[in-house]
């Protein structure tokens, strides 16, 4: 009996030293599986982060002119940084006022493969093969404050509508002279007009906007020229600079206004304005009949003039919403989100979708206003 009872315990123990020795190796399998699944998961955590590093995302380009231009490359920057912010790539290039340099540099993004293109263009005339390029690429291509001239290859368009801009001077000129009744009263006023460069696809819709509502009073006589300068070709000024458009406007009054002075100017940028002011106070009669002018643009100096009444009216354009107006075409573009408040500008060859800027008249009842709103 004790044998067997002795036998009876050691049987016993030894099956539970054999469950023991399951369970505990159970227990090592499933906490090396742990382990195991948790080094998995850091290696898969490690490779996504690598090809985070590897693959910047959407890419995209910004194209200016040149870096001399403060207000240009301070709008070139902050596109750039709320790009970045969005987490987009961004590479920004000058061209140093090249055109054909900002072609190539158009070619080597498409090569680079860049998902979106932000152009203000040196001369429109360089770009049409670049631009092709991008097109068959799929490439969304932004022109930029300067409306890209006879392309089809554009997405979109953001700056300022030069339609409206014309149809506002025109407009106040009308209603300044009271041209309706002139007719009747038997008066005629003269007029003269300084825009920009020959190549300013925005100076040419400005002036074809003004031209569709003066070209009435001109037939009818109301309104006259006496330089003959009415269309674009005539009136543009070299490269838009500021010198040449004060000397063209000191020859003009020489050879047409010596008699009597010019009644009406439209100066296409406020930039040019200063000069062509300085040639008028030259003139002899011109300081008891002083011209009403206008004009358009971002120049900060028009509320000094407007002050001083040389100038009675600028059709301002608030720069500051640019920037933002592009970073958020751009990201809802490639976000493939739909576009709202679009509007279309005609670039001599196609009708572009197009985002505006805000602009402000501002005249001699409130210029202050308008000058406390941008600052």
């Amino acid at each position: 009996m004790r044998k067997r009872g002795y036998r009876t315990i050691v049987l016993v123990m030894m099956s539970l030293l054999l469950c023991g020795c399951g369970a505990q190796k159970k227990d090592t399998d499933a906490s090396e599986i742990q382990i195991e699944e948790k080094e998995e998961t850091q290696e898969i955590k490690k490779e996504e982060t690598q090809k985070t590093k590897e693959d910047p995302g959407e890419v995209v380009g910004i194209v200016f002119p040149d870096k001399d231009d403060k207000v240009l490359r301070a709008e070139a920057q902050k596109i750039k940084k709320e790009l970045e912010e969005k987490e987009y790539s961004v590479k920004l290039v000058y061209a140093g006022n090249d055109g054909k340099k900002q072609a190539e540099q158009i070619k080597q993004m498409v090569k680079d493969k860049v998902s979106g293109l932000v152009i203000c263009p040196v001369n429109s005339g360089d770009l049409k093969d670049s631009l092709k390029q991008a097109k068959k690429q799929g490439i969304l291509v932004i022109s930029y404050d300067k409306l890209i001239a006879n392309t089809e290859d554009l997405s979109y368009y953001v700056g300022f509508d030069y339609n409206e801009i014309g149809k506002e001077a025109a407009e106040y000129f009308v209603k300044e002279k009271k041209l309706d009744s002139a007719k009747k009263e038997k008066k005629s006023y003269t007029i003269e007009f300084f825009m920009g460069a020959l190549d300013d696809m925005n100076g040419r819709i400005q002036m074809d906007a003004m031209m569709n509502i003066l070209d009435p009073y001109f037939a009818l006589g109301v309104l006259q020229c006496k330089s003959l300068r009415t269309t674009y070709e005539d009136v543009s000024i070299a490269k838009g600079s500021k010198e040449i458009a004060g000397k063209t406007c000191d020859n003009i009054m020489k050879a047409n206004y010596m008699d009597k002075p010019v009644n009406l100017i439209y100066v296409g940028n406020d930039n040019m304005v200063e000069d062509v002011v300085s040639a008028l106070k030259e003139q002899s009669g011109f300081e008891k009949s002083w011209p009403v002018i206008a004009s358009s643009g971002s120049d900060e100096a028009v509320f000094q003039r407007l002050k001083e009444k040389t100038q009675v009216l600028s059709v301002y354009q608030m720069r500051e919403t640019l920037p933002q107006l592009c970073v958020d075409l751009v990201d809802q573009s490639m976000q493939g989100k739909e576009i709202k408040n679009l509007g279309t500008v005609n670039n001599g060859t196609a009708k572009i979708a197009a985002v505006f800027g805000k602009i402000k008249t501002a005249n001699q009842s409130n210029y202050q206003q308008v000058e406390n709103q941008i600052k």
